[in-house]
């Protein structure tokens, strides 16, 4: 086991919110281990994709999205979430494929991800005037397809549980202005149904585990 690899689970581990107890019991059930050092490489394969499916996002992407922001002469972060709120707001729904559409027809950018900051201001400017469309429909299918994902991640974490710190990153995969406080609230809302349970570990941090009626609204959903 490589240096590099134990500090990749230990990056992992501090991402996570993990503590040594949960931590340890994905290093033997994952690993069969007690210790990182221990893992040999289809066992280091399979604690990272435990962790994966808990939220976690390698080091290795996460420098990569870094390189791109900072990429001189290229659009912004903030400039491409701009991008997207203003196409949402105009169509009244998360719609990427719409949108890399009318880039390419209007500006001739085949992807975002190669937009220069001059290209990103003028689709700003194009979009601002752009009128809202079905805007009454986009909160409550938002609200909906978060507490879908908040469910399925749940499911990906059994038996562990997941901590809600972690779950910003999973919902802005799909949502990126989504926020904590809005995770906040749709998780009291799946609380209020019966279909999670939010407990505090020793260390006082929330820890979001499915109940039985959660579990089984997503066997219901995928038969």
């Amino acid at each position: 086991m490589t240096n590099q690899r134990i500090r990749q689970i230990k990056v992992a581990q501090k991402k996570l919110a993990l503590n040594d107890d949960v931590y340890r019991r994905i290093l033997q059930e994952e690993g069969q281990v007690t210790s990182s050092r221990q893992l040999n490489r289809s066992g280091f394969a399979a604690v990272m994709r435990a962790f994966k499916k808990m939220g976690f996002v390698s080091t290795a992407a996460q420098e990569a999205i870094n390189d791109e922001r900072k990429a001189p002469g290229h659009a912004s972060h903030a400039q491409k979430l701009k991008i997207a709120r203003e196409w949402q707001r105009f169509t009244g729904r998360t719609d990427d494929m719409g949108l890399d559409t009318w880039l390419k027809h209007k500006f001739g950018i085949d992807h975002r991800k190669f937009m220069s900051a001059q290209q990103a201001q003028k689709a700003i400017g194009a979009l601002s005037h752009f009128p809202s469309r079905r805007i009454e429909h986009a909160v409550p299918q938002r609200s909906e397809n978060i507490q879908r994902h908040l469910l399925k991640t749940a499911d990906a974490a059994r038996p562990y549980g997941i901590y809600i710190e972690a779950m910003l990153g999973v919902i802005q995969a799909a949502y990126p202005d989504a926020t904590h406080r809005e995770i906040r609230c749709e998780l009291d809302c799946l609380e209020d149904r019966k279909l999670v349970e939010i407990n505090k570990d020793p260390m006082d941090r929330c820890v979001l585990e499915l109940t039985r009626d959660g579990i089984d609204l997503l066997k219901n959903q995928m038969g």
